[in-house]
Order: structure tokens, then sequence, then C-alpha cells
């Protein structure tokens, strides 16, 4: 036996996670067990590995027990196995690359052996490795023949013993392993992609992406199980570099191009749909994105390079960058980086390199020489990540990164909540908005961007009525601007959601939750109004 101190979050008194907790007693010693809805106030700082394993049958109910206030990376300070769908959900709440909606709850019955083996396949417990059996390429795998090498046969170990009532997760294999903080450990049986992994690696997390029983895992996968939580106990101290907020170009391959020829995507005449290029492209297609197979794969060849992406992963779009083109040079060569402050040094065409700059950086040009020093300082550190918005990011600055730079996004934006009883039973809610000097937030009916969201939730599930809100210059609200609602409702906390997206010239942050809290009362009166960000 391996001693470890494992902590498993799931839902005591269950079935699945004493079946769990045996499996664990014998491998590791007695775990604790914790229900998931105490992981924000949990101490977890004597364990060695934590498990986050809700369990079979929730899915897609991230509601009941995932969101959970308080949730952060540095909640989970201890390494930590993502097990199944649900806790794919978790990796959504985190943004990681381990996450449901980057992914796809179809995982099978077997894992594919990775070539060359992953240490989890060798110890401390052994997998047999001799039950795997070579097995023809699934068909939608070869699908990516033309993007990615695809074997013609696979070695296949089947870790369940019988097909599950709940699928697993196999979460999304595009610029997967783009950073330092990423392993691709094993894929598995699905219907995306041969790179989609089924246990995979991003900072001091690890998908386990199976959704099984204990009892219904084979010899060899309740090793390779146990393999997995061993390993992942060695990762103390992994940081995570690259949260995810953008999506990765590749994904256009699947569906924004349909370069796949996938039916969900195209008409019958092998156009793309009009919902498609909305979705993937907002209110314009570019030229050559909207035409028919050949013409798309040809947009693609050529414009691979210029592609970005404006707004957050759940709901902005592609765009393609007109001033990489204009070079010539693509936003993920290093080269542009040079010709930025080659072009602001000469004074030519300077505007488009701060521009640039900026944009794939993150840094403002104030100091010229400084930013020269950084990139010496950093070249051989860089890496580009469309996940986290399309930015270089160094190993040597190794914290989470995504579009933040310089001021911290929530003094962006300030808002209060006003809710006034008008009559029995009715609530007038206004809400104060302030956005920063030189920066501004989408109005709602916005064809551009994320439009400002106000919604609310209530003891008795309330809903906002006849919410309004100003239409802005061309969509686009900045200074102070107020949005009111009516609700029906008696005694009740409420809790209103403002979600907003600030841009400014050059950038647009990741949209993010304002939560304003008040409690109304008979007597027309408001509590304290207090303001929290999720």
């Amino acid at each position: 036996m391996t001693s470890l101190r494992v902590v498993y979050a799931g839902r005591p008194a269950t079935a699945h996670t004493e079946g769990y907790r045996r499996l664990l007693a014998e491998a590791f010693g007695q775990p604790k067990v914790i229900g998931v809805d105490e992981l924000t106030t949990a101490d977890l700082s004597g364990a060695d590995v934590l498990i986050v394993d809700p369990g079979p049958g929730r899915l897609g109910n991230v509601e009941e027990h995932l969101i959970l206030d308080g949730l952060s990376l540095k909640t989970f300070a201890v390494p930590t196995v993502l097990v199944g769908t649900a806790g794919g959900q978790l990796g959504d709440r985190l943004r990681l690359k381990l996450a449901r909606s980057a992914g796809c709850a179809c995982l099978g019955e077997h894992v594919h052996l990775p070539s060359p083996l992953h240490p989890v396949f060798q110890g401390p417990f052994r997998v047999d490795l001799g039950t795997a059996r070579p097995v023809r390429t699934p068909d939608q795998f070869l699908r990516y023949a033309p993007f990615m090498p695809v074997p013609a046969k696979i070695s296949a170990l089947r870790v369940i013993t019988t097909p599950q009532q709940e699928p697993g997760l196999a979460t999304s294999g595009h610029s997967f392993l783009e950073g330092p903080d990423t392993e691709f450990i094993a894929g598995g049986d699905t219907s995306k992609g041969h790179g989609y992994p089924a246990i995979g690696r991003h900072g001091r997390f690890v998908l386990w992406g199976f959704s099984a029983r204990a009892e219904d895992l084979t010899p060899a996968g309740s090793a390779l199980l146990r393999n997995v939580i061993a390993y992942t106990a060695g990762l103390a101290g992994e940081q995570v570099n690259v949260l995810r907020y953008a999506k990765p170009r590749t994904m256009l391959i699947e569906n924004g191009l349909g370069l796949l020829k996938d039916p969900h995507t195209e008409t019958g005449d092998g156009q793309l749909k009009t919902e498609t290029l909305r979705d993937v492209w907002g209110a314009t297609a570019p030229a050559g994105a909207d035409g028919d197979l050949d013409r798309r794969r040809a947009f693609w060849r050529e414009n691979r390079g210029y592609i970005a992406y404006n707004g957050d992963f759940a709901g902005g779009h592609y765009l393609v960058d007109e001033d990489t083109r204009a070079w010539g040079i693509a936003n993920d060569d290093i080269t542009m980086l040079h010709r930025c402050l080659d072009a602001l040094t000469a004074g030519k065409d300077a505007e488009r390199a701060a521009r640039l700059w900026t944009r794939y950086t993150g840094r403002p040009i104030e100091d010229l020489a400084a930013e020269r020093r950084w990139l010496a300082e950093n070249e051989e550190a860089l890496y580009f990540s469309d996940w986290a918005g399309y930015q270089w990011q160094s190993t040597r600055e190794p914290r989470p990164r995504g579009y933040r730079h310089g001021p911290r996004r929530q003094d962006r934006v300030r808002a209060d909540l006003r809710a006034v009883g008008t009559m029995p039973g009715r609530v007038r809610v206004t809400v104060d908005v302030l956005v920063e000097e030189g920066w501004y937030v989408y109005a709602p009916g916005s064809a551009e961007g994320i439009p400002v969201l106000l919604s609310v939730r209530g003891e008795g599930g309330h809903v906002l009525e006849d919410v309004r809100c100003p239409e802005g210059a061309e969509g686009l609200l900045g200074g102070r601007f107020q949005i009111e609602a009516e609700m029906a409702t008696e005694d009740c906390a409420l809790s209103v959601r403002l979600r907003v997206q600030t841009c400014n010239k050059v950038m647009c942050e990741p949209p993010r939750d304002l939560w304003l809290t008040a409690t109304v009362t008979r007597r027309n009166s408001v509590e304290p109004l207090r303001q929290t960000t999720a």
C-alpha cells in the first residue's frame, strides 16, 4: 500500500462514494470523505491529494453542486483529480482546460495507450497492459487526418467492464499543449478527435474522465486510476499558467469552417448554415469563410495566422485581424513582436505597431526601451496562447493570465443596487452603473461583443420584468447610466447579477459578473448593500 493523505469530495452516504472510499482505503489508507458542497469551507491543508467526484446522474446539472460561491484556484491549492463529467464542470468554474464546456461528454470504456507510455501506466500499481488490444482507428478520428497525425491503429485498454449510464468526459484537445502547464496523458473512445484527452493534466489538476462506479472498473482500470491519483499527489506546487478565456482557432476546423464536412454545420448543398456563420463570426463573416468546402479550406490556409477572438469563450466570436494580415505575419509568430518594436523605433506604421504589441502582449507602450528589455529577457521563455486570449505568455511570469494586465478588471465597472417597494408584492429595481473613463460596455441588442445582462436569483425563484437599459451610442455604453426593472416579490433576499464585458479601443476583457445583494421589505426599506465579484 502507498500511504497518501487523500480527501475525497463526493456524495457521502451514497453507494458510489462508498465504493470509492473502499478502493482508496485499500490503496492509500483511509481517506477523508466530505461532500462536494463542503469544498469552499473544508480544511485541505494537510492533504496530499483531493479527488472531486460528485458521481453520475448529474450531467448538465451545474447549478446544483458545482456553482458554489468562493470557488477559485486558491481553494484548490492541493493537487486535485477531477472525475468524470461533473468534475469537468468544476473545471469550467475554474476556467481550466479540463472542462465540460470545452470537451465532449462522450467517453466510452477504453483508454487509448499513448506512445511513449506516460508514467501513470508504469506504477506504483501494476497496470496489466497485456489486456490491451490493437483496434482500427475510428472513422471520426480519421476525419482529422488532414490537420494532425492520426495513426492507422490504436492500442485500446478496457478500463470499465460495462457501458455506463452516464458517459465520461474527454476534454478538448484543441491547443491543449500550447503552454508549459499541460500534459496529454491518454485519449479514449470518443465521438470527437484523436487528440481529446480522457486523462490529462493542467497545472496541479488532473482529469480522470471516466464516470464509472468503483466496482465497474476492470483490474487494469482500477490500477490505472490509483496510479493517476499517486501521480497527481506529486504535483504539489505546480502552477496553472493559462486560464481558458477564448476559443482557440483550431476549433474552426470542427465547426466554424466546417472543414471536416460536418452535417451539423452545413446545408444540403455544402454551404455553411447561416446560424453557424453568425455564431462563429458575429454579424459579418469574412470573405471566403462562407463559400463551399474548397473555398473554406483555402481561407483557413491563407488566414490561419491572422485569426483572433473577441469576447469570452461562451459568447464571443472569431475575427480576422487586419493589422496582422497587412503585415503578413502570423500573430503567433514571434517575428511580429520584433517587427512591432522596429516599427515603433523607426516611427513607421507606429500606430499599427502599438496596437499589435498591446493586443498580443497585454503590455501598453509607455517606455520603448523597457519593452525591448522585456522581449530580450523573455524571448526564450515566450509561448503564444489562444486559450488565454490570443496573447504571448512568459514561463518566467507563471501567474494565471488571460487578458488581465494593468488595473484589475473589477475596477473598470462599479454598480450599486436600489430596490424600492412600490406596492404590496411589487419592487422596482434600479442599478446605477459607472464605467471607467476610456472603457465601455455593450448595450442590449448590440451586434458586437457581449451585451449587458441583468438577472436575479431570489428565494422564490423570481424573475425581472420590463428591464430597461439605454441603447447607447452605436450600441456602446460608457460613463454613468442606469438599468431599471420591475419584479413581483414579497419579503426576500435578492441577489442581482449584472454581467458586463468591458472594452476599449485596443482590447476587450472577458465578461464578469457583479453580484449586488439587498433585502426588500414591505416597509420599502433596503438593507445596506454589498457587492461581490464572481
